[in-house]
């Protein structure tokens, strides 16, 4: 059974095989009724050759066909009683003899699809005691596949649910209006509700940027330099990692800070500044640039 696999590998010598964080359900077609019934009613060795696709490839794509699989096997592994009678709504749906899936159409295929999909996701909710609303795409992509996720908290929930409602407010008739304040500012605003029409509403979203800053520290977990750039006739900056974390974490997202940077020059080497501090003088600044109260000179 192995001649042909060492014989494709010695054919490309270059193949490197590496393991995956991703916990495919591949087990799950042990639970395949089909495989079941043939060994029971084997009486003799055998090969049996099957297409695990059957004949999906002739509607659809292969990408389409292995999400469609992993769905499957996702949903058996989940619950298998309920996988296959999802695969079988009714009696009248039927499973070829060279076929391992029940033999759909498309729109039943999709319907099936999604059936599928909230089995999986309401086994996740029941186990990790969330609400699948919360679930972000990529989040329920990794799960499907069976990626190591970690549960989302209230916090993200709230993030979830901030987008909900923007994407909600997007929909909306929006009426941009063009005014002046008293010192003679143009001020364009755009409005999306007869409320916000009468009364000024805000719109700098400052609900978001402040969940989100509250998760910078996140971002310093992996922190790497570029080493091409790097010039021997330049400046060479040692910056101490736990300054450099500080000065992110007091950051935010959409607001441009600065900092003045005080160091010192070993003996032996003057093309090299050893970051000491950071010192922030008051400022006020926005997504493009940043103006600090005390002059550089």
């Amino acid at each position: 059974m192995l001649d042909p696999l060492e014989v494709h590998l010695l054919d490309f010598p270059n193949i490197v095989i590496k393991g995956s964080e991703l916990q495919l359900p591949f087990q799950a077609c042990l639970k395949i009724e089909k495989f079941g019934d043939l060994i029971l009613k084997a009486t003799e060795p055998q090969m049996v050759l099957f297409n695990i696709y059957d004949d999906w490839l002739k509607s659809i794509s292969s990408y389409t066909a292995f999400s469609r699989l992993i769905l499957i096997l996702r949903a058996l592994h989940v619950n298998n009683e309920k996988a296959k009678m999802l695969l079988k709504p009714d009696k009248t749906i039927i499973t070829e003899p060279h076929h391992i899936w029940p033999s759909l159409s498309d729109d039943q295929w999709m319907k099936v699809e999604v059936a599928l999909r909230d089995l999986i996701l309401s086994d996740y909710a029941k186990k990790n005691n969330v609400n699948t609303s919360a679930l972000t795409q990529s989040e329920i992509r990794d799960i499907i596949l069976g990626a190591e996720i970690t549960p989302p908290s209230q916090q993200r929930q709230q993030i979830a649910e901030i987008e909900k409602q923007a994407k909600e407010a997007s929909q909306l008739t929006a009426v941009t209006t063009k005014t002046t304040n008293v010192h003679g500012d143009s001020l364009i605003v755009t409005t999306t509700s007869p409320y916000e029409q009468a009364a000024f509403g805000s719109k700098t979203d400052w609900r978001v940027r402040a969940i989100s800053a509250t998760n910078l520290y996140l971002r310093v977990n992996h922190i790497y330099v570029n080493s091409e750039d790097i010039k021997e006739t330049g400046y060479t900056y040692i910056m101490p990692k736990n300054i450099l974390k500080k000065f992110i974490c007091v950051a935010d997202l959409r607001t441009q800070i600065a900092g003045y940077l005080y160091g010192v020059s070993p003996p032996d080497n003057p093309q090299v500044k050893e970051i000491r501090c950071i010192a922030m003088p008051p400022q006020w600044g926005t997504h493009q640039a940043g103006t600090s109260s005390i002059s550089s000179s």
